[in-house]
């Protein structure tokens, strides 16, 4: 017995693309991807690896004398911040491939002189509007160091760095408001 043909409806849409890309040829540029995703995920885990082995230090009487609650809390911030960071990264990269599709329909070859001038408007829109920007949110930060833009966090408490030695850095600001380390 015969089994009937499965009709095929219109909104279903079949690509050949899958099988031409299995039958390109292997190159130079394949065996580099590889590497390069080899080394991210290299990288992924010695990450991983560093900041779990840095929490037990972090209990120690002579760092941060943490408590565990606070380290896995701090364990849940870092997590929470990668995965805050791909989301932004993801939607900036869905920003950065917008951005020329938009513009290039909006201005075309050129021929379109209205369009043309619409799209040089928005563009300069957007940088008088990033400037804004930068006035209103921005951090005077040049030919200054990190200490003198904000306080490390390990002097909230204190005035000292503990150091792996046992020696510690006494940080205070000069007269150009950047701050000198000094210590044993």
């Amino acid at each position: 017995m015969r089994r009937p043909e499965p009709s095929v409806s219109p909104t279903v849409v079949r690509s050949l693309v899958p099988l031409r890309m299995d039958r390109l040829p292997w190159t130079s540029f394949h065996t580099r991807l590889v590497a390069a995703l080899g080394v991210a995920w290299v990288l992924d885990g010695l990450e991983i690896t560093v900041a779990s082995s840095v929490a037990g230090a972090l209990t120690d009487a002579n760092t941060l004398h943490l408590s565990s609650t606070a380290v896995g809390a701090v364990a849940s911030v870092y997590l929470a911040g990668q995965v805050v960071g791909a989301l932004f990264f993801a939607i900036a990269q869905c920003f950065g491939a917008i951005g020329p599709i938009f513009y290039g329909h909006l201005i075309g070859n050129g021929g379109n002189t209205s369009s043309l001038f619409l799209g040089y408007l928005i563009g300069a829109g957007v940088m008088i509007l990033g400037g804004v920007v930068e006035l209103l949110l921005g951090i005077p930060a040049e030919r200054r160091s990190l200490e003198a833009i904000a306080r490390p966090l390990s002097l909230l408490r204190g005035a000292t760095v503990p150091r792996a030695a046992g020696a510690t850095i006494a940080f205070s600001p000069d007269a150009h408001g950047t701050t000198q380390g000094g210590g044993q």
